[in-house]
């Protein structure tokens, strides 16, 4: 259960130390742990709207710019160029993919619960975290499911997350979960992509106007390859 509900407690401490203008004490502090601890810490504050967060986390990795691949994962109706770029990048910086699986882990930063909230997004410089667009952070893991755990189940199982009890997270980021396998498929096995495109089972829970989206982006991107034959 991703640390059931305390998984935003982190991220809401550290906004704390950031706005009480310990924002140099603490990137300094979180450079000095251990290269896996940082790294996680890091990729976790390059999620806060801050330039001074960004640019610690784009020197941590190296990463010029990881400052703009952020800014457009949580931009509103991400194009499907913008899905391909995410994918690109976090396929090329395997050490900055790992660090954001693991904060996604350990912080929960793709799930969204509006019943159960884990980063408070009613504070500032996480207001982005709103209407779902922090579960876009699925979208860097597009070329590599099997670091996701609840994706690499979707494609090995073909199935779909749905609400457990009272745990409705996966349930309430399924429409995100389900636009990563398809755009998985229909790059690395459009042989399978079928299934979850025309399964009477899966269009009848993924019905929505994202799914409908969803099936947008396979469209324009398959119109724009049969162009270049």
């Amino acid at each position: 259960m991703v640390n059931d509900q305390g998984h935003g407690d982190a991220v809401n401490f550290a906004w704390r130390l950031l706005k009480a203008g310990l924002a140099p004490a603490l990137f300094e502090h979180v450079a000095a742990l251990p290269q896996a601890k940082a790294d996680k810490v890091f990729a976790m504050l390059a999620m806060f709207d801050r330039p001074d967060c960004r640019r610690a986390a784009a020197d941590h990795f190296s990463l010029p710019d990881l400052p703009d691949m952020i800014e457009r994962a949580f931009s509103e109706r991400p194009s499907l160029d913008t899905h391909l770029a995410m994918a690109d990048f976090a396929d090329r910086t395997p050490r900055w993919r790992a660090a954001l699986v693991e904060a996604m882990a350990c912080y929960a930063l793709h799930l969204y619960s509006n019943g159960h909230p884990g980063a408070d997004w009613f504070l500032e410089g996480l207001e982005h975290f709103t209407r779902a667009r922090c579960c876009q952070l699925l979208y860097f893991l597009i070329h590599h499911p099997e670091d996701d755990e609840v994706l690499a189940t979707m494609i090995e199982k073909e199935w779909l997350p749905d609400q457990h009890e009272h745990y409705d997270h996966y349930y309430k980021t399924r429409k995100f979960y389900y636009r990563t396998v398809v755009l998985n498929r229909m790059l690395h096995a459009p042989e399978r992509l079928d299934f979850w495109l025309q399964t009477d089972w899966v269009l009848d829970c993924c019905k929505r106007s994202m799914d409908r989206d969803t099936l947008r982006l396979v469209e324009r991107w398959q119109k724009a390859k049969a162009k270049k034959r």
